[in-house]
């Protein structure tokens, strides 16, 4: 990774010496550049080396990266340090002034770059040394992967826990359904017939590290039905470097005959298993040549291949190749326990201590979080243990430090996940080390704290945002399983994330051997690191000293994936101005959960004219101070969620001076309604979200950001603010916005108005808030996925005759009197044909909701939620005919519309009545049903 951290240093100085307009510079900038081109040319030297496929690095050359990427550290620190030092708190005005009272300092800035200059050239010269030596040492063929942990894989193949059912499924879809005996009839009982009747003649298993892809291609491989229909078989673990002609041979060996056509003269069904494909570009030329070779010479009639990888990309297109994607998942906790008694109890002593001490058992299988590959590791490893002092030893070790090498197996198979990836993707991947352990990860965040650390601008390709790029790059993380995704967008696009215990530990221990990042949680850790964490909860003080760090998390108590935790009593106290004088470096600042003596964020916070991005949630700071306007170079302020108590929120007038401003995050208490409240400035915006209204917008709607995506505006005032917004730039000529919430009040909206929105193509998110006149049909965009409406007040059949027609529409919510008629039928054909969730909230009046099922009406329909609509007497009827639904939910209504839905026993039937509904939701899935007070079935 050392390339990586040159290529980011190099960029990040580059930038400066072109941006910079300090004058005091130009006496560093030719230094400057010199040591970014001493560092371009040696990196190249180090991306060749790395590319030699050497059997391993020698300690001399693992030396040499590490004191590369010490000076590439040092060459930033000197540059971004003397920047600090000469512009905090000057005015471009009495700079030619700095220029003599800063010369000295001009000068020792520049004596330690030449420094810097002459080790790269020291170490330059080692390297070619290095490479001179080492060229005889150098394997010219490819290397098999390491094969103690192919070993560790196969020692657990034979404990198969809670994959049966994937099992019976995948191997009846490569049988294609054929008829074979009782072995087909016992399966086929078992199966879901739609499902194992695809024709497809490639499986692709897909998984994270250690998550059991092996074990399940393994237990396909060996079942007795694969046996006796595929005639000839062949499990094969690439080598890198490998084509189609290699593989082709190495089928050849495992069939045990000379060559592929001899092997299949006889026409049998052929199954090939490609184990640990760590390349898709090697499966894009590999597989249609099989299939394609296959047909060609008329070897088999029926060739399937099986594949497992760590990567999940979308099946690329070929006339010949028929797709199935299964990815597997991780153990629940009752097959965790079975896993672990297979491989824990297999002796006397680690039988009677699993059943005597369970519950502490079960507190060291959490942190296997349902792994199966670290599951037996821990298990193997207790299996030696014969008393329960051990036992004790070994959760302390998990739960202390040395945690992570008790799974050295673990790591070393995850490892070649990390391994795998290209080098400039590595620093992505690291950085997520410093979230909290379990804790769900904003994607959003996550890309705009990467580009504020400067790893995406290099990676950009023309014509791409930042953002974009982020994006890209967040996606060949997802599809090498190095992150998961736990929940997404209606778009489908990733939104919430989370790494797997193990992985993080993994991304940690990598990140400090390379000074990257460190966690402070219980313990001291290493203070030389470019980025850290801190959970304030378990400091008194600040655990580190560090002035060149470029990322700072502080945390106190709560749980990441609440974004109202942390605030009042849960907050932990920090003096804020110690933070900004301390690290004056700072690029990423998140403060989350913390709270000030006296409510406020300190002056200081202008020190850090480094700062890009800036978050500050859960916490009691209620004002920020003027000094926030020396902040150029922010990118991201999010100031969301704030403990504001009585008091209002006091924002000063001099967010117009971050120019460079792309997302703007505000509460909605804030005092930002004044008529100069200015953001036309800021032409790089493309998300603002919090303010308020008013009549600064007539002045600054028609200049704002085109490059808006993201716009949530409270409480609009008045008509003419309104008319402004409709009728600016944003809305009438560009189409980049994809998400609008609006909250009015004080005047009708006309539907007219929402005309301006409905050629935009890009807009798929809209929440309004507020009365409309309904003077004319409602028309909306027609790619809408998400719609929200809040006191609207629409009555006409014609406006919900025409929600249904939205093509695109996923998310429907009607909350608040947005619909005040007392009847809403849907007797429409192809109504809603995408809709998967809707929900009716606080629809006061709507006594009679009924869904006449035509043709295409809901058909995709997945949950369905009814709370607080007092008024209506009863479920449609229609709802049974929707079989996708799987989801019902019921609260706060009448006690007398949840006794129809209650199933009522034969014995109490004749006296309390009810259940007239039950047959309408007996086969939903999942339905909870309760009252305002008491819950009656779930």
């Amino acid at each position: 990774m050392a390339e990586s951290v040159i290529s980011i240093a190099v960029e990040h100085i580059a930038n400066i010496v072109k941006k910079e307009t300090n004058v005091v510079l130009c006496d560093l900038g030719s230094e400057a550049k010199a040591v970014c081109e001493d560092l371009e040319e040696i990196k190249e030297k180090v991306v060749e080396a790395q590319q030699m496929k050497k059997t391993g690095y020698s300690e001399l050359f693992q030396s040499l990266l590490a004191q590369l990427r010490r000076i590439a550290y040092d060459a930033e620190d000197v540059v971004d340090t003397y920047v600090s030092e000469t512009e905090s708190g000057v005015s471009l005005i009495n700079s030619l002034s700095l220029g003599l009272v800063n010369y000295p300092r001009a000068h020792q800035a520049s004596k330690k770059l030449r420094r810097l200059r002459k080790q790269v050239q020291e170490v330059n010269a080692k390297l070619d040394k290095y490479k001179e030596g080492s060229t005889s040492s150098i394997e010219r063929r490819p290397v098999r992967r390491s094969q103690s942990s192919k070993g560790h894989r196969e020692a657990y193949d034979d404990c198969i826990v809670g994959i049966e059912e994937d099992v019976k499924k995948l191997v009846m879809m490569l049988v294609s359904g054929r008829k074979l005996g009782h072995d087909y009839n016992e399966y086929q009982d078992a199966s879901d017939a739609a499902d194992t009747d695809i024709d497809i003649n490639v499986l692709a298993i897909v998984g994270m590290g250690g998550s059991g892809k092996t074990t399940l291609a393994r237990s396909i491989y060996n079942h007795r039905i694969v046996q006796k229909y595929f005639k000839h078989r062949a499990w094969v673990t690439p080598m890198r470097g490998w084509g189609a002609s290699e593989v082709l041979s190495e089928i050849s060996k495992e069939i045990n005959r000379n060559t592929l056509p001899n092997i299949m003269i006889t026409k049998s069904p052929c199954l090939v298993v490609l184990d640990d494909v760590w390349d898709w570009e090697f499966l894009r030329e590999t597989l249609p040549k099989l299939i394609q070779y296959n047909e060609m010479n008329e070897l088999c009639k029926d060739f399937k291949i099986v594949f497992t990888s760590r990567q999940h990309l979308q099946p690329f297109e070929s006339p010949s190749l028929r797709w199935h994607f299964h990815e597997t998942q991780l153990l629940s906790q009752d097959n965790s326990w079975v896993l672990f008694n297979k491989v824990s109890t297999s002796n006397s002593h680690g039988k009677e201590l699993a059943k005597e001490y369970k519950s502490l058992a079960t507190e060291m299988l959490k942190k296997c979080g349902g792994l199966p590959l670290a599951i037996v590791a821990l298990s193997s490893f207790l299996k030696t243990k014969d008393s329960i002092q051990e036992w004790e030893k070994v959760f302390s070790q998990l739960v202390g430090k040395e945690g992570p090498h008790l799974y050295r197996p673990v790591n070393d198979i995850l490892a070649l996940s990390y391994d795998d990836l290209p080098n400039f993707l590595k620093p992505f991947f690291l950085y997520i080390g410093l979230f909290r352990e379990d804790s769900t990860i904003s994607s959003e965040k996550l890309k705009r704290m990467w580009i504020a650390e400067g790893f995406v601008q290099r990676q950009c390709r023309i014509e791409e945002t930042f953002e974009d790029a982020a994006k890209r790059l967040l996606q060949i993380l997802i599809d090498n399983t190095m992150v998961q995704v736990v929940k997404r967008t209606y778009a489908g696009k990733p939104k919430a994330l989370r790494i797997h215990d193990i992985m993080r530990d993994l991304c940690i221990i990598k990140a400090q051997e390379l000074d990257f990042l460190t966690v402070y949680s219980d313990e001291m850790s290493q203070n030389n690191s470019r980025r850290a964490a801190i959970n304030l909860s378990k400091w008194s003080t600040l655990p580190i000293e560090n002035p060149h760090l470029r990322s700072l998390l502080l945390y106190g108590p709560g749980d990441d994936r609440d974004k109202h935790a942390s605030i009042g009593k849960q907050q932990a106290n920090l003096n804020l101005a110690l933070v900004c004088e301390k690290f004056k470096l700072l690029r990423v600042l998140d403060i989350k959960g913390i709270k000030t003596s006296d409510g406020t964020m300190p002056k200081e916070l202008g020190n850090l004219i480094h700062l890009r991005y800036l978050r500050i949630r859960s916490t009691n700071i209620r004002e920020l101070p003027k000094s926030i306007g020396k902040l150029r170079k922010l990118l991201t302020l999010d100031y969301w969620n704030v403990s504001s108590d009585h008091y209002g929120i006091i924002l000063p007038n001099v967010l117009w001076k971050l120019r460079h401003l792309r997302h703007l995050y505000l509460p909605y208490e804030t005092n930002n309604s004044k008529e100069d409240f200015k953001l036309h400035t800021m032409k790089d915006l493309q998300t603002l979200c919090g303010v308020r209204g008013g009549n600064w917008m007539l002045k600054e709607m028609p200049s704002l950001s085109s490059n808006l995506r993201k716009l949530n505006i409270q409480g609009i005032s008045s008509s003419t603010q309104m008319k402004t917004l409709f009728s600016s730039p944003m809305i009438t000529k560009h189409d980049h916005l994809y998400s609008l919430a609006l909250d009015w009040y004080g005047f009708m909206l006309e539907l007219g108005s929402l005309e301006a929105l409905c050629w935009k193509q890009k807009l798929q998110k809209l929440r309004l808030m507020g009365k409309v006149q309904e003077n004319m049909p409602l028309k909306l965009p027609s790619n809408l996925k998400k719609l929200e409406l809040y006191f609207t007040q629409l009555k006409e059949s014609k406006s919900m005759e025409a929600l249904g027609k939205l093509d695109s529409l996923k998310y429907l919510t009607l909350a608040k009197d947005s619909y005040i008629g007392s009847e809403w039928i849907i007797c429409s054909e192809n109504a809603f044909p995408k809709l998967e969730e809707f929900k009716l909230r606080n629809l006061q009046k709507l006594v009679k909701w009924e869904i006449k099922i035509r043709k295409g009406t809901m058909p995709c329909l997945r949950k369905l939620s009814i709370v607080s609509c007092t008024s209506l007497k009863y479920l449609s009827e229609g709802l049974k005919s929707i079989t996708t639904l799987d989801k019902l939910k019921i609260e706060r209504m009448p006690t007398n519309f949840n006794i129809r839905l209650r199933k009522i026993k034969e014995l109490d039937a004749n006296k309390s009545g009810g259940g007239e509904d039950f047959h309408i939701v007996e086969n939903i899935r999942n339905v909870v049903v309760q009252d305002s007070c008491t819950p009656l079935f779930s």
